[in-house]
């Protein structure tokens, strides 16, 4: 199915009215369908975002929103995720970030009812420094893990998934390395 997709946006802030902003993103792009040889959705366009606040760079750009999957001779399963697009910071000096990254995973199955997990990521994170006389500040994030899942059924798995993350920012207070343990439910293909 192809996916025309326009959206206006305006966006208030009661307590910090220098964030307020109107934008709009136009995307094209693809539905594929669930049982194709290749799943997911694709999208890709521009976005314009136009700050009120008078101080804050306006952006103009890529944005893209990509879930593609697709099984590899019936036992593995890889996924890719991206996404491209402008996202609001909750520090006061650097308001908002261009957001581009990547997530792939890898799921093969050991048995009918048992599989491994392997994921890497990674995103970019490029902050408005507009506001005030600040340094040029782009964080680089990098996520690699792995997980166990058990299948009940075709379409019920529950996974244990082990990550570690970390985070390389010029402003060492946002440097950051740790694990993240979780457990997920997930119900369809």
């Amino acid at each position: 199915t192809v996916i025309f997709q326009a959206q206006v946006m305006r966006e208030r802030f009661a307590f910090s009215p220098q964030r307020n902003a109107d934008s709009v993103r136009l995307l094209a792009g693809v539905d594929l369908a669930p049982f194709a040889l290749i799943a997911g959705r694709a999208r890709i366009g521009y976005r314009k975002f136009d700050p009120l606040g008078g101080s804050l760079r306006p952006f103009r750009g890529l944005a893209a929103d990509v879930a593609v999957t697709s099984t590899v001779r019936g036992r593995t399963r890889l996924e890719v995720a991206s996404q491209r697009d402008v996202n609001y910071s909750f520090e006061l000096e650097y308001p908002y970030y261009i957001q581009t990254g990547v997530l792939v995973t890898a799921t093969p199955r050991l048995t009918d009812t048992w599989d491994i997990q392997a994921r890497l990521g990674g995103q970019r994170l490029v902050y408005d420094d507009s506001t005030a006389d600040l340094p040029h500040r782009v964080d680089r994030f990098l996520l690699f893990g792995a997980g166990v899942g058990y299948r009940f059924g075709r379409d019920t798995r529950i996974g244990m998934n082990v990550d570690r993350q970390r985070r390389r920012s010029p402003l060492q207070a946002r440097d950051f390395t740790g694990y993240r343990i979780g457990s997920s439910v997930t119900y369809g293909r």
